[in-house]
């Protein structure tokens, strides 16, 4: 008889998101990478990133904003697996406008 053996590792479901800062200005053509905290800390999921205007500015799927053009743009992180999101709001000026 064969014995089989494996590990299986249990984390918690994520509670809770939230962004470090809500606000942010850029620049055109800056980045930034936009930090989330997730609760509880020892959940593994990760966020996904949206844009609800990527003519304003983009969003990787690690987090990193790139700011596009001149206005102000959403940026959402959702949990999958419970729906949760959290938002920031990043405003993009143009350098040659000061």
């Amino acid at each position: 008889m064969k014995r089989l053996k494996c590990r299986v590792k249990v984390t918690l479901n994520a509670v809770g998101i939230k962004f470090t800062k809500k606000n942010i200005r850029l620049e055109t053509d800056e980045q930034i990478r936009l930090e989330t905290i997730i609760k509880p800390s020892s959940s593994t999921e990760k966020p996904v990133f949206e844009s609800d205007d990527t003519d304003v500015a983009t969003v990787s799927s690690k987090g990193v904003v790139t700011a596009v053009s001149p206005g102000i743009v959403t940026i959402t992180a959702t949990l999958l697996s419970c729906n949760l999101t959290a938002t920031c709001t990043v405003v993009v000026e143009d350098p040659d406008d000061y």
